[in-house]
């Protein structure tokens, strides 16, 4: 094997697989909040947004 091992929720997982599933992605620019992998994101040259954070600046539509 050679790699860290990890175990949750009774699932031993290599490293690669934990950090994808419960690693983060990155933090969104609109709220300053952590994004998990799993959730969906909006991308806007370097920047990520939630979903829910990803608004127009003018008029927040």
């Amino acid at each position: 094997m050679g790699s860290k091992l990890y175990i949750k929720q009774d699932l031993m997982m290599c490293e690669t697989d934990y950090r994808r599933l419960y690693g983060y992605r990155g933090i969104c620019t609109g709220c300053r909040q952590v994004i998990p992998p799993y959730d969906m994101v909006m991308r806007v040259k370097n920047n990520l947004y939630h979903l829910k954070c990803f608004r127009c600046s003018v008029c927040s539509e």
